[in-house]
């Protein structure tokens, strides 16, 4: 094993395999029949994301790269680390989405999202955390969800807080300035289980 896996959380005791439905979006795990859909977002949302998303410097991708990369996602998600979805609206692909077991910490996941540039202002960012959280709860072993975003990313702050997420610190990212557009500074939000609205959906 890795250091980097040794250094990871357990897994989760069930693996995140079902579509998450919201008032608005579906959130679903990419099949080979949505890598055209994929590679045309990421292509036309390159330089909205290049501030932020450290990832972006790889593309573009191939479709063979991007199949190989679905094909780990989902790998990843049938062993309970974690998910990759694709948040989408009628059948419309308008973002990308996740919870990641990313730091050692048994109890806590972490919220991972963008949204399609022509989409943004109208709360999907939001409703994609909620349901995330929401499904993150259905699972014993996880009592907080977080956010983190680096210092400048004040978009993701908002987002955070209209979720129900509260500010906890800003510290130095561990991997420093790892995008065009950040800090190397970030910001970390959490919500625990017993603060989440299970009746958010009315909001939307």
């Amino acid at each position: 094993m890795s250091e980097s896996l040794r250094d990871l959380p357990p897994p989760l005791r069930s693996p995140i395999d079902r579509p998450l439905v919201g008032p608005r979006l579906i959130l679903a795990r990419y099949s080979d029949e949505h890598l055209p859909l994929v590679h045309d977002a990421i292509s036309s949302n390159i330089e909205h994301l290049r501030p932020h998303m450290r990832w972006i410097a790889h593309e573009p991708l191939t479709l063979e790269d991007r199949k190989n990369l679905v094909d780990e996602w989902n790998r990843d998600a049938d062993e309970g680390r974690g998910v990759v979805m694709g948040s989408f609206l009628n059948g419309q692909l308008i973002g990308s989405t996740g919870l990641h077991r990313r730091r050692p910490v048994p109890t806590s996941i972490e919220v991972g999202y963008w949204i399609d540039a022509r989409h943004l202002g109208r709360g999907y960012a939001t409703e994609t955390t909620c349901l995330l959280v929401e499904e993150a709860f259905t699972h014993e072993e996880i009592e907080t969800v977080s956010i983190y975003c680096d210092e400048t990313n004040e978009a993701s702050a908002r987002v955070a807080i209209r979720a129900g997420f509260l500010y906890r610190e800003t510290t130095e990212s561990p991997e420093g300035e790892r995008s065009p557009g950040e800090s190397g500074r970030e910001r970390h939000y959490s919500i625990e289980r017993e603060a989440f609205d299970p009746n958010w959906r009315h909001r939307f």
